[in-house]
C-alpha cells in the first residue's frame, strides 16, 4: 500500500507547547502509512530532526537569520503593524504552495495561527486543511491579532476539520459562529513515556518545612505570572508565611510588572527566576517542585500542565479555559480564580496541608496511561485516514 502524504506546518520563534504537539505526531505517526513532512522555518527546524520524518524550511521566521537583535526589533514592530505580519505570510505561502506541490502533499496540519493563514492562501481544494486550535486566538482574553477576526473566522470555518485538547476552545468558535457541527473533534494533548513519576512520591513526613513551587510562564500576560507575583506577597505579608520558594521559567523582563512587584516587595529573595531551559531540562525543575502552579488568565490545557500530571506533581492552577477538563479540584489539584486573592488562598492551602501534595500527586500519576502519545497520535491517524477516504464529507 502506498503512503500518504501529509504536512504539519508550524512557523515560531520558539519552542511551546504547539510545536512539541507536533514533534510527538511526528515521532509516533505510523510511518508505513504516512510520509509526515514537517513545514518549519530555520530557528526551529533542529527540534525535528530526531522525529523520523522529513523537515522542510521556509526560511526564517523573519528576513534576518542569525541576527537576533533585528529579529527581536522585527517583533516589536510588527505587534503594532499587522500589515507587516500579512506581507510576510503571503511570502511564505508563495513557499507553501511550491512545497505542496512539489511533494504532493493531501493534508495539511497546522497548529499555530500564522500557519493557519499561510494555508488559507492556498487556492480552494489544493489540499486536506486540518487546523489545530491551541490558544483562544483573541476570542476570550483580549490579545493582540494581525488577522481581521471576522476574516479569521471566516477562514476557520472553510476548515475541512478542527481539532482541540478542549472542549472549551471548539465551544468558542461555535459561540463566534464557527460552524463545528459534524467537523470537529477532541484530541487530548499527550505526556511522552519518558516523563514518569518517581517511584516513590514522598509523603507529608519525608517533605521538609519549604514548599516548592515552579512556575513555566515568565511575564507572559496570558499566563498570569504578575497575578502569582502578587499572589506570593499575600502570602507572605498578609499570612506570614516565608516558607516557600518559586522557581519561574522563560524570561522574565525587568520592565515587566511582575519584576517590578517582586522587587519592591522584597520578594526576589524567595523567587529563582531560571530563564530559558532548553530541551526538556524544565522536566528537571518540575520534578524537583513540589507544586506545579498555572496562574493562567487564558488556556487550553497547556502541555506543561500534562508533563506536571505525567511527573505525578500536585496542581495548582486557575480555572480557565480548558484546565478543568483534566484538574478536578480537591481530586487532583487545586483550582482557584485568575485573582492574587484567590490563588493567594491557593498557596496557603497547601502550606497547611502538605499531605495533599502527596494525594493529589499520586492521583495525577495514576492518570498518566491515558494520555501516553502513541494512542493520541492513533487519534489524530484516524481523523487523517477519514479525511483522505473521503468519510469526512461537508459543505461550509
Amino acid at each position: 500500500m502506498s503512503r500518504r502524504t501529509i504536512a504539519m506546518t508550524v512557523l515560531s520563534e520558539g519552542i511551546g507547547g504547539a510545536e512539541a504537539v507536533v514533534r510527538q505526531i511526528a515521532r509516533h505517526i505510523d510511518k508505513s502509512k504516512y510520509d509526515c513532512l514537517i513545514l518549519t522555518n530555520d530557528e526551529i527546524q533542529g527540534y525535528y530532526r530526531d522525529t523520523g520524518g522529513r523537515t522542510v524550511s521556509l526560511g526564517s521566521f523573519h528576513r534576518w537569520a542569525g541576527l537576533p537583535v533585528l529579529n527581536r526589533l522585527a517583533s516589536r514592530i510588527e505587534a503594532s503593524r499587522p500589515a507587516l505580519v500579512l506581507a510576510r505570510l503571503r511570502e511564505k505561502a508563495d513557499l507553501l504552495s511550491d512545497v505542496v506541490h512539489r511533494y504532493h502533499v493531501e493534508l495539511l496540519h497546522s497548529h499555530l495561527l500564522e500557519d493557519f493563514y499561510m494555508v488559507s492562501q492556498l487556492a480552494p481544494g489544493t489540499v486536506k486543511r486540518v487546523m489545530t486550535i491551541h490558544g483562544g486566538l483573541g476570542l476570550d482574553v483580549a490579545l493582540p491579532c494581525f488577522w481581521d477576526r471576522d476574516e479569521m473566522l471566516a477562514a476557520l470555518g472553510q476548515a475541512d476539520f478542527l481539532t482541540s485538547a478542549c472542549q472549551y476552545f471548539l465551544k468558542l468558535l461555535g459561540d463566534n459562529g464557527v460552524n463545528t457541527q459534524g467537523r470537529c473533534a477532541l484530541v487530548a494533548n499527550g505526556i511522552d513515556g519518558e516523563v514518569v513519576p518517581d517511584a516513590e512520591l514522598p509523603d507529608a513526613s519525608g517533605r521538609d518545612n519549604v514548599l516548592r513551587m515552579v512556575f513555566l510562564g515568565g511575564d507572559r500576560y496570558a499566563k498570569g505570572g504578575d497575578l502569582l507575583a502578587r499572589a506570593l506577597g499575600l502570602v507572605v505579608r498578609e499570612n506570614g508565611l516565608r516558607n516557600v520558594h518559586l522557581t519561574v521559567l522563560r524570561n522574565v523582563h525587568h520592565s515587566s510588572e511582575m519584576y517590578r512587584y517582586l522587587s519592591t516587595e522584597g520578594l526576589l529573595e524567595l523567587v529563582d527566576l531560571a530563564g530559558y531551559a532548553g530541551n526538556t531540562s524544565h522536566l528537571d525543575y518540575i520534578r524537583r517542585s513540589d507544586l506545579f502552579v498555572l496562574p493562567s488568565r487564558s488556556e487550553g490545557i497547556a502541555n506543561t500542565l500534562m508533563e506536571a500530571i505525567g511527573l505525578g506533581k500536585a496542581i495548582l492552577a486557575t480555572d480557565v479555559g480548558g484546565t478543568g477538563e483534566v484538574v478536578s479540584h480537591g481530586i487532583n489539584g487545586y483550582l482557584c480564580q485568575p485573582a492574587p486573592e484567590s490563588i493567594a488562598a491557593g498557596i496557603v492551602y497547601f502550606l497547611k496541608n502538605p499531605a495533599k501534595l502527596t494525594e493529589f500527586g499520586r492521583r495525577n500519576a495514576e492518570l498518566r496511561p491515558r494520555f501516553l502519545w502513541p494512542g493520541i497520535v492513533a487519534k489524530y491517524e484516524d481523523l487523517y485516514e477519514k479525511l483522505l477516504t473521503g468519510q469526512y464529507v461537508w459543505s461550509a
